[in-house]
């Protein structure tokens, strides 16, 4: 993991002071459904307690996909994090394809800049949450491989019992930071 190793999701009780912009990108596609949604969205309330949230520590932004793209939150939307974590139990589940590639072009375009809160002195992190069947896989990978090539680092966390492991491994920047939760 970019951050250091007592950052790391094994102790619940050490939460990481590092200085991370950290975008979850939610699949919110009809394939997901929504009780695998929810899933998504109550494992990255559990993930928040590895960090403390505040400008000198980890920020987080959402967004979620389906057909498009929609900002969910930016990163500087939130310094407190009790208040980040209802803003993510009211994501709402919206259906419809799985368009993971414009996603993806969308954080690279739209979050990790300045004005949404990205820092310069911060280690980008992108999480993926999917079932990992995007509509255009090539297109999907070349998209990663953008955001790789600026130093982003890309964590993949497959939902439910169909996530293709190919295209999870295949979108991250090591094969040791692809999860599942089923």
């Amino acid at each position: 993991m970019p951050v250091r190793q007592s950052c790391g999701f094994s102790d619940p009780d050490e939460a990481c002071h590092d200085k991370v912009d950290l975008v979850y990108l939610v699949d919110s596609s009809g394939s997901v459904g929504s009780i695998n949604f929810n899933k998504e969205k109550e494992f990255i309330n559990n993930s928040l307690s590895q960090f403390v949230i505040g400008y000198n520590d980890a920020l987080v932004g959402v967004v979620t996909f389906s057909t498009v793209p929609r900002e969910q939150f930016k990163l500087n939307a939130f310094l407190d994090k009790p208040a980040l974590k209802y803003a993510i139990t009211k994501i709402p589940y919206l259906t419809g394809n799985t368009h993971t590639a414009e996603a993806i072009n969308f954080v690279n375009n739209h979050m990790f800049i300045p004005s949404a809160g990205d820092r310069p002195d911060a280690q980008n992190i992108l999480v993926v949450l999917t079932d990992g069947r995007s509509g255009d896989p090539a297109k999907t990978l070349q998209e990663a491989n953008r955001l790789k090539q600026r130093n982003t680092v890309i964590i993949a966390v497959g939902i439910g019992s169909g996530a293709s492991k190919s295209e999870l491994n295949g979108l991250v920047s090591n094969p040791a930071y692809v999860f599942f939760c089923k």
